[in-house]
């Protein structure tokens, strides 16, 4: 997912007068059949239109500081567990760039 990465780092990183370099990952000799098949079809699911999505969601971010999870959760129903569980354990959302959970 190079293009959705890339898109969502200029806006988020180089916006902000960051610079960001990305490696690539090579994968093994010893990749087995399946999981070559599996990363075949992922690679197909990258879309111009997933790159456009995420960095219309990474504009609104910026723009708003809202993060989209309470939404999220709605839709993915182990988000919302998992948002519960967090909140339970007394953390809370925020819009800071180094986590997306804090105590308070």
């Amino acid at each position: 997912h190079y293009r959705r990465a890339w898109a969502v780092a200029v806006l988020l990183l180089a916006g902000r007068g960051l610079s960001f370099n990305f490696l690539f990952a090579t994968p093994s000799h010893e990749l087995r059949e399946a999981d070559a098949k599996l990363l075949e079809e992922r690679a197909l699911a990258e879309t111009k239109f997933r790159a456009l999505r995420d960095s219309l969601r990474a504009l609104f971010w910026i723009w708003t500081g809202f993060l989209g999870d309470s939404l999220a959760g709605r839709v993915h129903k182990d988000r919302a567990r998992v948002r519960q569980e967090l909140i339970e354990q007394g953390l809370r959302p925020t819009t800071s760039t180094s986590s997306g959970w804090v105590r308070g």
